[in-house]
């Protein structure tokens, strides 16, 4: 009995340093299961084939070359011209699309490109939606009068280590091109919007005591170094724009945000708020519109255009 009292104390006493030393973390790890628990496959609100997001549906089956020539003829044919912006050693671009008046920009960003070109991947989620959202609220915005300078931003090769991230700061800094936030819209499509820090390995992050930091993606477990919090200033902007927009401490991000950050620029990455969604869909043939639903690219619009008009 004694043995078992001090098998079952031991137990406990390391349950208690594991939460003790995870505390950050347990908000994020317990929307994770509440995701899991409430999951299902078919969306509530499939997106509208007609709709604001209707170019989703051209999008998802096209090859990177396809998706580069039709997010420049969808702009031009609605009166948007975009700035093309080479990225070096890639065919693919950067394409930029300015509005309002001069001065430091609050930037709306999404990659156009996809990680896989195989005909059984979509990437719906990773990043047509955002590509599509950004398509929507430019036009919106080009068509209203606006109080304070913005910047639509297509970044292509996010997939191949942000390539064009990096050759858009470059080209920033060369041309004097001044940036007051960035707000990265990447992997949208379920649930609530979540601003997430970035790492330079993403997934959620926690301690393993004797092992000390670890992040698991949901597919391996790797050693992982401390991040830093979603910058404050920008998480009250988000929060008076979207209540109910979640702020992630430990599920980490890794994308062009890091690159924008990493340049002085403060900013967030947004992405679905369902991390097992994201989970079950990030670079894999699963990631189909016929899962995604359409109230969270709806959020995702409506969150550029409120940041669009407040000071």
């Amino acid at each position: 009995m004694r043995g078992l009292r001090w098998t079952i104390g031991t137990v406990v006493g390391a349950l208690g340093v594991t939460l003790a030393l995870n505390w950050r973390g347990l908000g994020d790890g317990l929307a994770y299961l509440d995701d899991l628990a409430h999951y299902r496959p078919a969306p509530a609100v499939p997106v509208a084939p007609r709709g604001r997001y209707a170019a989703l549906y051209d999008l998802v089956p096209l090859d990177n070359a396809g998706r580069e020539e039709y997010l420049e003829q969808w702009l031009g044919q609605r009166g948007l011209t975009p700035q093309r912006l080479p990225i070096p050693n890639s065919r693919q671009g950067n394409f930029l699309l300015r509005l309002g008046s001069d001065g430091p920009v609050t930037m709306f960003v999404a990659h156009w490109d996809k990680v896989s070109e195989r005909p059984t991947y979509q990437g719906a989620s990773d990043n047509t939606s955002g590509l599509v959202v950004l398509l929507a609220a430019a036009l919106t915005l080009a068509r209203q009068p606006l109080t304070r300078p913005l910047a639509f931003l297509w970044t292509g090769e996010e997939e191949r280590g942000s390539l064009g991230a990096h050759a858009f700061v470059a080209w920033a800094r060369e041309t004097g091109f001044a940036v007051r936030e960035v707000y990265n819209f990447d992997m949208l499509g379920r649930g609530a919007l979540v601003a997430r820090p970035v790492s330079a390995r993403p997934g959620f992050v926690f301690t393993l005591p004797l092992r000390g930091l670890m992040v698991y993606d949901g597919r391996t477990l790797r050693p992982t170094a401390p991040h830093a919090p979603v910058d404050e200033a920008v998480v009250r902007r988000l929060r008076a724009a979207q209540p109910d927009l979640r702020i992630a401490r430990m599920m980490t991000a890794l994308g062009d945000t890091n690159v924008f950050n990493a340049a002085g620029w403060p900013g967030a990455m947004l992405s679905a708020a369902n991390l097992h969604y994201l989970n079950l869909i990030w670079h894999n043939d699963a990631d189909r519109v016929d899962l995604l639903d359409e109230r969270n690219l709806d959020l995702a619009y409506h969150l550029i255009l409120t940041l669009a008009a407040s000071d």
